[in-house]
């Protein structure tokens, strides 16, 4: 997977470029975009040379999945304004998330990787995904009409999660060594495209902020 997992890392250099050449005044939820990817780009990087070594990896794992679950909630609440109520909730979640790794990894180790966490918390991206989508179009359609650019890495975030979601319930199945060497693969394989996919999105999302913002500073200027 030395190849796919390259083209994972270097398809996040697109998103940060685009990030560092914007020239606009970037808002909150880019930032954290941003920071999710450099993230990303960091885990997989040390993850590969750990895995080139021969080396356990899943430490990084685990500490990719406790940081990622955040920035992903702190996302949506910056696109939700940081509403007091969505603020309550998301920190429930988030500390329910936490709690629930940290036990895990208390029983069994940093150097263990849970499966079942990871799909807890990517169906809880792809629930706050929906939500999100929805009650912006709810609360303040207008103007998401004329600023819709988080949709594009609500979309990123939805795609990478959901498509990750089939792979990982499949990793605790009853499988002999044969099979789950091709679950494996296979699972490693949606994710890279999966990756891969995210960062296209997360690039658009950079670049239509840029411009959007662009065009706006503009018409306040007339």
């Amino acid at each position: 997977m030395t190849i796919e997992t390259l083209v994972s890392i270097g398809s996040g250099v697109f998103p940060i470029l685009a990030y560092l050449f914007s020239k606009t005044k970037k808002s909150t939820s880019s930032h954290v975009v941003f920071a999710f990817v450099v993230l990303s780009v960091s885990v997989d990087s040390i993850c590969l040379y750990y895995s080139l070594l021969g080396k356990n990896n899943l430490l990084f794992f685990n500490i990719y999945d406790y940081i990622a679950v955040f920035l992903e909630l702190l996302f949506f609440l910056s696109v939700l304004k940081f509403k007091r109520s969505y603020v309550l909730i998301t920190s429930l979640v988030l500390f329910s998330l936490w709690i629930a790794h940290a036990v895990f990894n208390l029983n069994h180790g940093f150097f263990v990787y849970s499966s079942s966490l990871t799909f807890a918390g990517s169906l809880t991206i792809c629930v706050y995904c929906a939500l999100a989508t929805v009650i912006i179009l709810l609360e303040d359609g207008t103007h998401f009409k004329q600023m819709n650019y988080p949709f594009l890495a609500i979309l990123g975030f939805f795609v990478f999660e959901s498509l990750s979601l089939i792979p990982v319930s499949t990793l605790n199945l009853d499988l002999n060594t044969a099979d789950r060497k091709h679950v494996t693969e296979l699972y490693n394989l949606i994710v890279v495209i999966a990756g891969v996919l995210r960062n296209i999105f997360f690039t658009l999302y950079f670049i239509a902020e840029s411009r959007k913002r662009t065009c706006y500073n503009d018409l306040k200027t007339i």
